[in-house]
């Protein structure tokens, strides 16, 4: 989630260009990120994918920058000279800076995290920026020149403007997504001020329930300016939008001073005070400080494209779902969403069907001359038959429910496929040449990838009528009476395909640590063999010599080879190339369309939260149509989701690789005036510099052959370092003849924060462990997934004799799907006892926590590690601490688009048993203990400390029940 939460800020979005008559003249729309010049005569801004500057009035936009990269969010030096932004030409963002008259970019950072730039300090002297370098989203400064940036809050944060004076800054931190419309809970953003110099705590200034957003200091620097989305009067309705609003530098008396009818997003004063300039509806508006009147500022492009929109390109990965032809000399497959036919043994491949639709599972005929395929082309999935000779298609089902998953009889005459018209998926039948479809199956359980064996004798298909989905077989005559279990693999086994002889069927099996692979197995069942690793979908070929299959590798899928298997082998590729002919405008259309038309069909709340879903597509696809790069569909495709106001959506581009990977040494670095190296302010224990010997208090007088200078780039130099040793010259004194040069493995920044984490986990552990004597178990869930719940499982079996309590932390968890088995763990009891001859005695059920427990939540606990604690609290198992939850509950299906961009679709709505929407609900903790900023900055738990507190407390009274029990009450 980390970057869909950065998306909405740090993009831009399309425009509508100019035409050629001053008369007929319109505004561009799409203008991201205003900044006024400090003279006040030009404003800066972003617009597709590059920076722009106009004349304070308006009018004619001259382009700054032109490249195939995002450029973003301008801001002026103090002095007017440059022009500081964010791009990701590397493949991340990092910070640039440019001549404001235009010239060549400078890079400023290099790191291999995202950086984003925020302001410049009064003095010109740094440039403030956001970066995730540390693993959090932090507040960092860094010269224009360069140098080792200077990290300023360590409690998160974003979007920072300085005060006048140079001395402070203002900044949002929360966790929601910020394209959420309306959004009202624990994980909101708030305004909160630091100091720029001194790295003190952070003081909170607002606590509203919904977002604060954008804060800048007042021209004197005695008041702060902010956008805060609320309810406001607009056209005589209540509706949710950003006004400016002010309060005084404590965050007390805070009002508001605009009643306007679209969101105000993005403002930015001008340097005398007297305006800001803003975003709202897709155009530029400036708006008077005194008495807070707005104005249009009209921006006109006269530019060429930045790029061709219309190509050719040679694509030669991605092929899947692939399928023999009956004589096994060619294999159509799916490409990006299209059929496509190639000869088996690659080549030259030939588009079948193009457009924005989603075209699956191609199936040839017996005969070979028409293809079989499913496609959502008319809202949900149908099957269509297409002709090869003709190109001519026809519609063979078409129900409002999916249909899918098909497979011909050998005699061309009949296609099985999967529906779900019958509430769950099970297998139909019907005509080749259309007709009336039968059910085959009837189980309430999913059946599915249904198959005829090439002797026309049996169907078979994947079925979860045993608890698991597995292999079942019955006759051809389609009696499913008759039907039986062939496979019992566990885990999710799926997909059969027939050997030629139709004795054997290869299958599919994904097992419950996610690994997938592919095996064999008789006709007659038994003994089953694993024939390749890492493969999915099994497709064997007529003439009895080959197994094809997909594999991923770095997240790319293709289809492989190998000869008909007798053993665990490795197969070999499939290497193929298609002339693919790209139009870009309506390559960015069709995934706006899919993925509009994906919430519109599977969205869990058919009424939409309230939102008319049609007239938001007609509102967003003029915008789209003039798209010219694809961060500007991403940020409009969340933001036009954002207006459901719903969690679990949006989506997330197929990222290009980072040019490079920083190297992490586990320190802190900090400038020493007269000294000319760096010297060591802090290591992390366990860390690459803590294994060197390098500690705290030393010098840096090199690092890999770089001699250390104010303007040192430190992680350029680092980058693509990981694992590979790097010499650094350090001494424990300022002199350089006292130093040594030491040998360090510089890792990632994910192993750092592993690192980070242990430590936060273990110092918990200890603490509980040193106030409860011993007695009470510590265990967090960092996720709620099959991972930890094992670990939990592990830990109650290791500490249940010897515990009296546990505290069971859910707090910065992001969910999964296991609350019903902790619940299920927690709420067993104990019912008999059993016990071999001269043995110690077992309980049944032998795993079971009938003890105190205690469950912490806070703003970052999401979705599963929400209905955790609800339903905790709803069966009265034990008191749950912290903070209310973010409210954000719904279950999502992840889909992969045409352009392998992934969108999340909410499914699934969770509900009380009195029918409220735990999705917006946010659990309430009955103990409700804030943590401050300063608090989490030195890494205090007072959330724990009550946590402990009570449990000790209902350690006492329990130990007190059982003695009560346990004494025989006087007659």
């Amino acid at each position: 989630m980390r970057f869909l939460g950065i998306f909405i800020f740090v993009l831009c979005v399309p425009i509508f260009l100019a035409t050629a008559e001053d008369k007929d003249l319109k505004s561009a729309q799409g203008m991201r990120y205003p900044a006024w010049s400090p003279d006040g005569n030009s404003i800066a801004f972003c617009l597709s994918g590059d920076i722009w500057k106009i004349p304070a009035q308006g009018g004619q936009a001259v382009r700054l920058t032109l490249h195939e990269a995002d450029d973003l969010k301008p801001r002026w030096s103090p002095d007017g000279k440059y022009i500081a932004f964010s791009s990701n030409r590397n493949g991340n963002f990092d910070v640039w800076v440019i001549p404001s008259q235009g010239g060549t970019p400078r890079q400023i950072t290099f790191h291999s995290e995202w950086d984003s730039i925020s302001d410049w300090t009064p003095d010109g002297k740094w440039i403030v920026f956001f970066s995730y370098r540390s693993g959090g989203m932090e507040i960092w400064k860094v010269r224009p020149e360069g140098g080792i940036p200077v990290q300023i809050t360590f409690d998160g944060g974003r979007d920072a403007s300085v005060s006048p004076d140079g001395t402070k800054i203002v900044y949002t931190r929360g966790e929601a997504s910020l394209w959420i419309k309306g959004y009202q809970g624990s994980s909101n953003w708030d305004i909160y001020s630091t100091s720029l110099e001194k790295g003190e705590p952070s003081v909170a200034l607002t606590t509203f329930q919904g977002n604060d957003l954008s804060p800048f200091f007042s021209h004197d620097g005695k008041a702060i300016y902010f956008i805060r989305e609320d309810l406001a009067d607009v056209a005589g309705k209540q509706t949710m939008v950003y006004n400016l609003w002010k309060m005084d530098l404590d965050g007390k008396n805070a009002a508001r001073l605009s009643s306007v009818d679209f969101d105000i997003m993005n403002p930015h004063p001008s340097k005398d005070g007297q305006k800001i300039i803003y975003e709202k509806n897709f155009q530029l508006w400036q708006m008077s400080l005194s008495d807070f009147k707005e104005t249009a500022i009209p921006v006109h492009i006269f530019s060429d494209k930045k790029s061709d929109q219309e190509s050719t390109k040679i694509v030669s990965e991605g092929s899947e779902m692939g399928h023999w032809s009956p004589d096994s000399s060619q294999i159509v497959f799916v490409l990006q969403g299209d059929i496509w036919l190639m000869p088996s043994h690659g080549g030259m491949a030939i588009q079948l069907t193009k457009g924005p639709a989603k075209d699956q599972w191609p199936r040839f005929s017996p005969d070979g001359k028409s293809i079989a395929y499913f496609s959502n082309k008319s809202g949900n999935d149908d099957i269509y038959i297409l002709e090869l000779s003709s190109k001519k298609e026809r519609q063979l089902t078409n129900h409002k429910s999916n249909d899918f998953f098909h497979s011909w009889a050998p005699d061309g005459k009949t296609i099985i496929f999967t529906s779900e018209r019958s509430g769950n998926r099970d297998i139909w039948a019907i005509p080749s040449e259309g007709g009336i479809e039968r059910q085959i199956t009837n189980s309430p359980e999913s059946e599915d990838d249904a198959v005829y064996s090439p002797d026309g004798e049996w169907i078979a298909f994947d079925s979860a009528k045993d608890g698991n989905q597995e292999i079942w077989i019955m006759p051809s005559n389609e009696d499913y009476s008759q039907a039986k279990q062939l496979t019992k693999q566990g885990g999710l086994t799926q997909v059969p395909s027939w050997s030629s002889d139709s004795r054997w069927i290869a299958f599919e099996n994904n097992d419950t640590r996610g690994n997938s692979s592919i095996w064999l197995i008789s006709l007659q069942g038994g003994q089953t063999m694993q024939v390749v690793n890492k493969a999915t979908l099994p497709m064997l070929s007529p003439n009895g010599k080959w197994l094809m299959y997909e594999s991923e590798k770095e997240g790319i899928k293709n289809l492989h080879t190998i000869e008909a298997p007798k053993e665990i082998v490795q197969g070999k590729r499939i290497p193929f190339y298609a002339r693919q002919e790209s139009n870009l405008k309506q390559e960015r259309l069709d995934i706006f369309e899919e993925a509009w038309s994906a919430i519109e069909k599977d969205f869990y709340d058919p009424k939409f939260h309230g939102v008319n879903w049609l007239k938001t597509k007609e509102k967003y696809l003029p915008l789209i149509e003039d798209c010219e790069t694809d961060m500007e569909l991403y940020v409009l495709i969340n933001r036009m989701v954002g207006e459901l106001g719903a969690s679990h959506m949006g989506i997330t581009p197929e990222f290009e690789k980072n040019k490079a990977s920083t190297g992490e040494l586990g320190w802190t670095l900090e400038e020493v005036e007269g000294i000319r190296g760096l010297r060591v302010k802090n290591v992390l224990k366990d860390g690459p510099a803590d294994k060197a010997w390098i500690r705290k208090g030393d010098y840096v007088f090199q690092i890999h052959g770089s001699l250390i200078t104010r303007t040192i780039q430190l992680d350029q130099i680092l980058n693509n370092t990981i694992d590979q040793e790097v010499r650094v010259f350090i001494s424990p004194t300022k002199e350089t003849k006292d130093g040594r040069y030491v040998k360090v493995v510089p890792t990632s920044i994910n192993k750092i924060e592993e690192i980070k984490y242990y430590h936060w986990l273990n110092k918990r552990v200890e603490i509980v462990k040193q106030i409860s004597s011993g007695r009470i178990v510590y265990i967090h869930l960092r996720e709620m997934n099959h991972v930890y719940l094992r670990k939990f499982l592990e830990i109650i079996q290791k500490t249940v004799e010897k515990a009296d309590g546990m505290i069971l932390d859910v707090r910065n968890n992001g969910g999964g799907n296991i609350h019903q088995e902790l619940i299920d763990v927690l709420m067993r009891r104990p019912f008999v006892q059993y016990q071999v001859r001269d043995k110690k005695m077992f309980m049944q059920p032998e795993l079971y926590w009938d003890k105190p427990v205690v469950v912490l939540i806070n703003e970052r606990s999401f979705s599963d590690a929400e209905v955790f604690p609800y339903a905790f609290q709803v069966l009265r198992r034990g008191y749950v601490v912290g903070m209310p939850t973010s409210g954000g509950v719904i279950g999502t299906k992840d889909i992969t688009l045409s352009n392998k961009s992934i969108f999340r679709v909410p499914q699934v709505g969770y509900y009380t048993l009195d029918n409220k929407n735990l999705e917006g609900f946010g659990v309430k903790p009955d103990f409700i203990v804030p943590e401050t900023p300063e608090d989490r900055q030195e890494d205090r738990d007072p959330q724990l400390l009550k946590a402990i507190q009570i449990m000790v407390e209902e350690i006492s009274q329990s130990k007190k029940e059982v003695e009560k029990k346990e004494t025989p009450e006087k007659k």
